[in-house]
């Protein structure tokens, strides 16, 4: 079996655990949760070696993981797809129970989500404020930030990353909703990860058989030949062992 952490906030990985709960697989989970993402290099640092493959909840805490100081080709995120967004839009203009024509939204500097996802819906949505956030921000800033744009009366509802500052806002009133990942996409990196662990085990376990013939009909003098056969045994070898290193096998 091949281990893999699973590392996000709590609401994202019980998502993840519930589709896991249908996905068979040669692969075994651990799930590490965080208060906040941060946490993430500190969880990724003491379990690197621990794990085949980490996968992270979203792009936040695969973001931090990056700045950890270890190889990333182990790494897995669960894209923000616009589907995503579009239902956390549906979701907030359900709980305002009218066209929303002013958004707060906050994203991760790394991701043009929100502008390619309402580029293409005709909406009643005239005024949008985006607050890009690098992945090691303290998000109780995003929360400020809101909480004065709402105060000031420029925002009927926002949209956000974090889902615990979707409950700070909503406890204040004011119509929030989780910018989150989907089933689709949560599906997707299993699957993605489950070929790479298939790819690895037979890397592992494939075997070559090569077989060479020498005619020593060839040769004029017969004692040459042992000589030439050793000579070509480690010329094989050689080369050989070149394509071990390169498909991580052994000789």
């Amino acid at each position: 079996m091949f281990k893999v952490a699973i590392i996000g906030p709590i609401v994202s990985v019980e998502r993840i655990q519930s589709v896991i709960k249908d996905f068979p697989s040669r692969l075994s989970f651990t799930s590490f949760i965080y208060e906040s993402a941060i946490e993430t290099i500190e969880i990724v640092k003491s379990q690197y070696d621990a794990f085949d493959y980490f996968l992270f909840s979203g792009p936040i805490p695969y973001d931090l993981a990056t700045r950890a100081g270890v190889a990333s080709d182990k790494f897995f995120s669960i894209v923000l797809l616009e589907t995503g967004f579009y239902k956390a839009l549906l979701n907030v203009t359900h709980q305002v129970k009218r066209p929303i024509e002013r958004l707060s939204i906050d994203i991760i500097n790394n991701s043009n989500i929100a502008d390619a996802s309402l580029s293409q819906l005709n909406t009643s949505v005239q005024q949008v404020f985006v607050e890009t956030f690098d992945a090691a921000v303290d998000c109780w800033t995003l929360y400020e930030h809101h909480i004065h744009l709402w105060e000031a009366g420029k925002i009927d509802a926002v949209l956000t990353c974090y889902p615990n500052i979707m409950d700070a806002l909503k406890e204040k009133g004011i119509p929030c909703d989780w910018i989150s990942t989907t089933k689709l996409a949560i599906q997707h990196a299993l699957e993605t990860i489950d070929n790479h662990a298939e790819i690895s085990y037979l890397k592992q376990s494939q075997i070559g058989v090569c077989m060479i013939h020498i005619d020593n009909l060839l040769y004029e003098d017969p004692t040459k030949l042992s000589y030439d056969i050793q000579f070509t045994t480690l010329k094989l070898n050689e080369e050989l062992l070149l394509l071990s290193r390169e498909m991580n096998g052994s000789l």
